[in-house]
C-alpha cells in the first residue's frame, strides 16, 4: 500500500503540525506543517496543506504525520486519508519502506 501511495504522491513528508485553521465550507482544514523528512521532491521547511471533503485527513496542533501530498493552488498542497496519510506513531512500517525504497529529498532552510 505505501508503494502505491508513494507513486501517486508528488511529495511525501514526515511533518509536525504548527498551525490549524478549520474550513467548514470544505469540511476540512488548512494546516501549516514543519517538515522533518521529505521524499521524492525537495521541500520548503514549512508547507501549507488543504484537506477536505469525505477524504479529509484531520490534524491537531503539535502532532506529527506522514503525509502523501499532491500540488494544489499556488504553493500549497492537498492530501487526504485516502492518499495513505497516517499519524507518525502508526507509520513505522511505512517509514521503514520509505527509508529503503524512497528517494530522499532536501528540505530548504533546514540546518545541515
Amino acid at each position: 500500500m505505501v508503494g502505491t501511495a508513494y507513486r501517486r504522491a508528488a511529495l511525501v513528508v514526515l511533518a509536525e503540525t504548527v498551525a490549524v485553521r478549520s474550513r467548514p465550507e470544505i469540511q476540512g482544514q488548512t494546516v501549516i506543517v514543519r517538515v522533518h523528512n521529505a521524499w521524492k521532491e525537495d521541500s520548503p521547511e514549512e508547507l501549507t496543506i488543504v484537506t477536505g471533503s469525505d477524504c479529509a485527513y484531520m490534524m491537531k496542533l503539535g502532532e506529527k504525520h506522514l503525509l502523501f501530498l499532491s500540488p494544489a493552488e499556488g504553493d500549497s498542497f492537498t492530501t487526504g486519508k485516502c492518499m495513505g496519510d497516517r499519524a507518525a506513531g502508526d507509520a513505522k512500517s511505512s517509514l521503514s519502506w520509505l527509508r529503503r525504497h524512497g528517494t530522499v529529498a532536501t528540505i530548504a532552510g533546514a540546518p545541515k
